[in-house]
């Protein structure tokens, strides 16, 4: 019984290291590091139809209170790209911002990739 527990102990050590290491740092490295190529270059202080014309039709919009914002998502199944745009009163692109949702059988998680605001 007691090398079963000697043994057992430094396997969940090491299984629980390899969690955090893959979960905390590995995936949002490799999803930084393959995000959408044309999010990379974002028109910010442009007008709303540029960042329309840019990226296209966008799946969501949002227009609570002062700000509005549109989303698009990019990706496939348990791993997808979105990307928020919030506009001015005047439509002119102020920040955005780039998440990563990853989902599987054990888990599910979202990670912000980037983000950019304009004061």
């Amino acid at each position: 019984m007691r090398k079963a527990l000697l043994w057992l102990i430094p396997i969940l050590l090491l299984s629980i290291t390899m969690y955090f290491f893959v979960f905390n740092w590995l995936v949002p490295k490799t999803a930084a590091f393959t995000t959408p190529m044309k999010w990379r270059m974002l028109p910010m202080r442009q007008h709303r139809t540029i960042v329309r014309d840019y990226l296209g039709e966008p799946v969501g919009n949002d227009t609570t209170g002062k700000l509005t914002t549109d989303e698009w998502e990019q990706g496939g199944k348990g791993k997808s790209y979105i990307l928020r745009i919030a506009y001015a009163l005047d439509s002119t692109a102020i920040s955005y911002s780039i998440h990563y949702r990853y989902s599987n059988r054990l888990m599910g998680r979202d990670y912000l990739i980037d983000s950019f605001s304009i004061k």
